[in-house]
Order: C-alpha cells, then structure tokens, then sequence
C-alpha cells in the first residue's frame, strides 16, 4: 500500500492535474470565443466584400453608361466638325469675298462722283437757264423803255 507521503504527493498531482484541466478548459473557452469572434468577423467580412463588389458593378455600369453618352457626343461632335468649312477653304473664300467687296465699293464710289458731276451738270444748266431768261427780260424791258420814250 502506497505510503502517506505517496497518497499526499498524488493527490498534490492530481490537484495541479485539474488546475491544468481547468486552465486547458478555460483556454478551450477562450479559444473557442476567439474562433466564434474570428468566424463572425469573417461572415462581416464576406458580407461587406460582396456589398463592396455589389457597388463597384453599380460604378462600373454607371461609368459604361455616361462612357456611352461621352462616345455618342463625342460622335455628334465628329459629324457636326465634317459639317464645317475648313479653315484654308475658308480663307480661300473669304479673300475673294473680300475683292469683290473692294471692287463693289470702288463702283459704288465711282458711281456717287458720277452722280455728283451730273448734278453739279444739271445746276449748271439751270443756272445757264437762269441766265438766259435774266438777259432776255433784261433785253425785253430796254426795248419797252425805248418803245414807251419814243
């Protein structure tokens, strides 16, 4: 039979034994809190990378849509510039535009000094007019004078 010293030294084991056991069960807990918290956290995780992934399809199917409309514009903006007079053309033009202004001006100036002249034409003769029937009322009233004194 085992001696005293032996039982106590056994049950000195055995109570350390359970302290260990109940250290090692309150680890378990722990450990499994931690797992229960890492899996939670996990769940959180995957549920916010797929909100995530929701809303960046969103983005992307919005930026595909204004990226369309950019593109049609920007069509829109390639078919109105066809429609435009090019500048070396314009110039082209422009400059021809511009002689027959300068030789339409120079007729129209030439025109008013021609219209001038023959106004200044027409006074003339009306002053040449003017004084033919001065001279011949003058002319009439010396022989009305002669005739009278006669």
């Amino acid at each position: 039979m085992p001696t005293q010293n032996e039982m106590k030294e056994t049950w000195e084991r055995i109570a350390i034994l359970e302290t260990n056991v109940r250290g090692v069960q309150r680890c378990d807990e722990i450990t499994k809190e931690k797992i229960d918290k890492l899996r939670d956290d996990a769940t959180r995780l995957d549920e916010r990378i797929a909100s995530i992934r929701e809303s960046v399809k969103v983005a992307k199917e919005s930026m595909d849509m204004r990226l369309d409309s950019m593109n049609e514009i920007r069509g829109q903006l390639k078919d109105q510039a066809n429609t435009f007079l090019p500048r070396v053309e314009y110039i082209g033009q422009h400059q021809a535009l511009e002689q027959r202004f300068t030789h339409t001006d120079e007729d129209i100036r030439g025109l008013r000094e021609s219209r001038a002249t023959l106004e200044g034409k027409a006074s003339q003769s009306s002053v040449m007019v003017a004084y033919i029937i001065a001279i011949v009322g003058i002319a009439l009233s010396i022989i009305g004078l002669f005739v009278q004194f006669r």
